[in-house]
């Protein structure tokens, strides 16, 4: 593959991670607008007795998927960045950490229905 080539993959790749990342940056205020808006709970009111463990799991998730999402743009910029000068191996993906990233926006997202279906 061609450093070019390299580069305008690994960019969209990046991305899309940024927008992964913009997802379950949203999807963490879930369990809060259907405590607050579909159950009822008062905004003066604790969330605690709401919560389920389903919740807790789903920001848990979420939450990790954030971090693993801005971890992986960043390992993508220094991968472009090193493939530009021309110091490193430009054939290196970082899978592990956007498969990681999509599992957990899917089970966060999961343990949220979860929490929904069990309130």
């Amino acid at each position: 593959m061609s450093k070019d080539a390299y580069v305008s993959l690994m960019e969209r790749w990046s991305q899309t991670a940024k927008d992964c990342t913009q997802i379950a940056t949203a999807g963490l205020i879930l369990p809060v607008f259907f405590i607050r808006d579909v159950l009822g709970v008062p905004a003066g009111k604790p969330l605690g007795p709401a919560l389920h463990w389903p919740f807790y799991l789903s920001w848990s998730l979420l939450g990790l998927a954030v971090l693993i999402g801005l971890l992986y743009q960043a390992t993508v910029t220094r991968l472009i960045e090193q493939a530009l000068v021309g110091t490193e191996n430009s054939a290196l993906f970082p899978h592990w950490q956007f498969r990681v990233m999509i599992g957990a926006i899917v089970f966060g997202l999961l343990f949220f229905v979860v929490g929904v279906a069990t309130s």
